[in-house]
């Protein structure tokens, strides 16, 4: 795998969002590991933030019924995940799950 590491200069959040907000970003953000198979966030849960896929791969999904997801989307080295759960109710409506293992921001 490549490495790309998360800086306030090559993100595209940071690099697009207003000066002021870059301090408060570079004091939340994380730089998380995750093995194939694992969950980055669930649908129903609580909104921690968004994420940045920085190597791997993962799947976008929606629960379906109870045997089946639906997915949505595969997502990549680039790609952003979890903006859609910013909003009013503040949960995230689908589900992030790896397909190989990822480093995400």
């Amino acid at each position: 795998m490549q490495t790309t590491h998360c800086d306030l200069k090559s993100c595209f959040l940071c690099s697009q969002c207003l000066p002021d907000w870059r301090e408060l970003i570079a004091q939340k953000k994380q730089t998380l590991i995750f093995k194939k198979g694992a969950r980055i966030f669930s649908e129903g849960d609580r909104v921690n933030g968004i994420y940045f896929i920085y190597e791997g791969s993962a799947k976008v999904h929606l629960h379906w019924d109870a045997e089946k997801d639906v997915i949505l989307r595969f997502a990549r080295q680039g790609d952003v995940l979890g903006h859609r759960g910013l909003g009013e109710r503040a949960v995230y409506p689908i589900s992030a799950t790896t397909l190989e293992p990822a480093k995400v921001c």
